[in-house]
């Protein structure tokens, strides 16, 4: 390529159309150059067949590089696995950094054994010849030989004993039948080969076949018997260290070659070994110094094979002339196993097929090769794989071996992050099935469940629920499920596996007074059925905070009914009548009245407020939040419902002051209740009496004197109160 010259392109087209490079003859077009992209195409189209570049680094990494495979350096080669009557090459500069050059080498060798040396790299390769390409050809007028034996006036093979077959080209070829040779395009071209003879049946067994360092084999023999004409008889003489073979004449023999028909010696021979025309010596000159041809017949291979006694080639073998190098006449001829075969082939079965795949770097395949009998075979890589020229295997292209790499890095990675992540799940399952155990236990869970099942007061509906049931009823707490919001926790709307709708209760605190608070609502709420208290369904107790569930009550509290404008009612805003206040009043009534005498154990409620009033669809009272509850026995004579810590501040004098004092300002009539001077009054007069009451309740505890103060049952046996002895008698009962 001339300089300042980017692109060159080179079109061949075969010389007639029965002529075509043939894809199963394993050849391929190397690229000697620097700097350069070959990409070879079929004809004129865009149908490539394949491409290869080559760079070159600098001068002194070339000169050192040994002979070798083209591998891209110096060199690159595309193999030819397509039929071609014609390609296109083209061939631009990579424009890759690195060496250039002016010269461009590309030539397809008949047989693909190129080795590339840097030398070559300023040399004409294609000016010396010595690489030509081989074209194989075929009869082309029809399409396959079927079809030619049917068209009697084109049809090629006119000889008898003929056979033809189709062409790896395509059309067909003609050869002579078995048992004849010759043309058989030509009419009586095909004529019968001479019979073969075996080795001759006096050959003696076990004869001699080493002299010394020197291996020889039949024709050649050192006794009668051992060899095929007497001219090749040697002699092996004993007498030196190590022994030495000689031939008629004295001459040392160094080597023997069978294949090649060539003998090697020391001293050149007389006349009596290598004679002069016309005297029948089986010797003749060679161009190579210490080298003489020898035959084993003086008759040329067409006059032995015609001949009665027949030739000495057997067993898979040609026959060979072999004619001096000087004198150019014939000296007779010798045999050669034929191509795929190698051994001696004048003895029977001495040529044997040559397993080629076993010689790789003699028989030469870009591909997979595979032996026949007699030859072997040679295919393209599979798809997916490219011919490494280093290993001489298929192996996975680049780009497919990238795939396959990155897709088992990635799925081993997935593999151990899904190994990981199932691992990870399992603990974390285990962890939390461990933390929820101990929240259980710390919860009084145990207790519960026995005070439950124990109790045959209790709902039969109570169930103690597992955390996993509440957060799939909630998503999870999800803050879209809030309803409401309190100093003590946040209830929760879920609705459950069998569909109810619940509210669930999630306390802040986790304190222990609050724990005993939770059992106690539980304890008692599970003994109640009242249409006018909430009803509770279970509680959960493996949450770090215990959980209530609750049936839902869908319009909120009475006191935010109360302390807003207007309620809705049937989708319309209007106030709360008097009528519907003094229902819910009757109705939270009933509630307390079945608490405090109907149930089979007495219930305090403790904490009746407006918050504690939930109101369904249909504005029906509930009385819920029982946390400060307390059961009574209904055969207990007095009740205790002051805080321990109001029974330790204050004497019972001042509390039953207080009470007294509370009921007159209760008082429905106006003149009797206290005006609210009275009131301040009263309350400073209490103050003042505190400090001298300290001193008789800590005498009073120092003699071990109780603060509880009985309470009398009323008339017929029934426990109704003032709300003043009710505060005096409360003195013991912790809230």
């Amino acid at each position: 390529m001339a300089p300042g010259v980017r692109d060159k392109s080179v079109h061949w087209e075969a010389p007639g159309r029965p002529f075509a490079i043939s894809a199963s003859s394993n050849m391929s077009l190397f690229v000697v150059g620097c700097g350069v992209k070959a990409s070879l195409f079929v004809g004129d189209t865009d149908a490539e067949v394949g491409n290869c570049s080559v760079a070159c680094v600098e001068d002194e990494i070339m000169e050192r590089l040994p002979r070798g495979p083209c591998v891209g350096l110096g060199c690159c080669r595309i193999g030819i696995a397509v039929n071609l009557r014609a390609f296109t090459l083209n061939i631009p500069r990579a424009g890759q950094p690195g060496r250039l050059l002016r010269r461009v080498n590309t030539f397809v060798p008949g047989v693909d054994s190129y080795l590339f040396r840097p030398s070559d790299l300023e040399c004409d390769l294609t000016a010396s010849g010595n690489y030509l390409a081989s074209l194989s050809w075929a009869i082309p007028y029809h399409p396959d030989y079927k079809g030619a034996t049917q068209d009697g006036a084109s049809y090629a093979c006119v000889s008898n004993h003929n056979k033809h077959y189709e062409a790896p080209i395509g059309g067909y070829v003609c050869d002579c039948t078995e048992g004849f040779y010759g043309n058989p395009y030509v009419v009586d071209g095909c004529v019968r080969e001479a019979k073969q003879r075996s080795a001759p049946v006096s050959l003696k067994a076990n004869c001699l076949t080493s002299c010394g360092n020197v291996s020889f084999a039949f024709p050649f023999g050192t006794e009668e018997g051992c060899y095929a004409n007497i001219q090749l008889c040697l002699t092996c003489d004993p007498g030196p260290s190590p022994p030495i073979l000689e031939l008629s004449d004295g001459s040392v023999v160094t080597d023997i070659s069978i294949d090649e028909g060539v003998l090697h010696f020391v001293s050149y021979p007389s006349h009596s070994i290598v004679q002069d025309e016309g005297n029948g010596s089986l010797y003749s000159f060679s161009r190579e110094q210490g080298v003489v041809k020898w035959a084993v017949g003086s008759m040329s291979c067409k006059d032995a094979m015609a001949s009665e006694e027949g030739c000495l080639c057997v067993s898979h073998s040609d026959c060979v002339d072999v004619t001096d190098d000087i004198t150019l006449r014939q000296v007779g001829y010798r045999c050669q196993c034929s191509p795929g075969f190698e051994g001696n082939p004048y003895l029977k079965d001495g040529c044997t097929d040559i397993h080629e795949c076993l010689q790789p770097e003699k028989y030469i395949c870009n591909g997979l090769r595979q032996n026949t009998f007699g030859n072997y075979t040679c295919t393209g890589c599979p798809r997916g794989t490219d011919f490494n020229q280093v290993t001489r295997k298929c192996k996975p292209s680049t780009v497919i071996l990238g795939v396959t790499v990155g897709l088992s890095s990635g799925g081993g990675i997935l593999f151990l992050a899904a190994a990981f992540a199932v691992l990870t799940r399992r603990w974390k399952r285990s962890a939390q099935k461990r933390l929820r155990k101990k929240h259980f236990r710390k919860n009084k869970g145990i207790l519960l469940e026995q005070l439950i099942s124990s109790d045959e007061n209790a709902s039969d509906g109570t169930k103690i629920f597992s955390l996993e049931e509440l957060e799939k009823a909630t998503n999870k707490f999800d803050h879209a499920r809030v309803v409401g919001r309190g100093g003590h926790g946040t209830v929760y709307k879920g609705i459950l596996t069998d569909q109810r709708v619940v509210a669930i209760k999630r306390s802040k605190l986790e304190a222990s007074t609050e724990i005993e608070q939770f059992i106690n609502e539980v304890s008692i709420l599970s003994q109640i059925n009242h249409q006018n208290v909430v009803k509770l369904h279970g509680c959960c107790l493996e949450a770090e905070v215990p959980l209530l569930v609750y049936e839902f009550i869908s319009n909120g509290t009475l006191y935010d009914l109360l302390h807003s404008l207007h309620c809705k009612r049937n989708d319309t805003l209007s106030p709360l009548s008097w009528e519907e206040r003094l229902r819910i009043a009757v109705e939270v009534a009933g509630a307390l009245t079945y608490l405090h005498s109907a149930a089979s154990v007495s219930i305090l409620h403790r904490d009746v407020k407006c918050m504690n009033i939930l109101l369904n669809d249909s504005y029906t009272a509930k009385v819920s939040d029982f946390g400060a509850s307390r059961s009574i026995p209904i055969d207990q004579t007095h009740l205790e419902i002051v805080d321990a810590q109001i029974l330790g501040e204050a004497s019972e004098e001042e509390i039953a002051g207080t009470a007294r004092l509370a009921q007159e300002c209760l008082s429905l009539t106006r003149g009797e209740r206290p005006t609210m001077k009275d009131v301040e009054m009263r309350l400073q007069m209490l103050r003042a009496r505190n400090a001298a009451a300290d001193a008789r309740c800590e005498a009073a505890k120092a003699n071990g004197i109780s603060g509880a103060v009985p309470v009398p049952a009323g008339h017929h046996g029934t426990r109704q109160y003032s709300l003043e002895q009710e505060f005096v008698s409360s003195a013991r009962v912790p809230r």
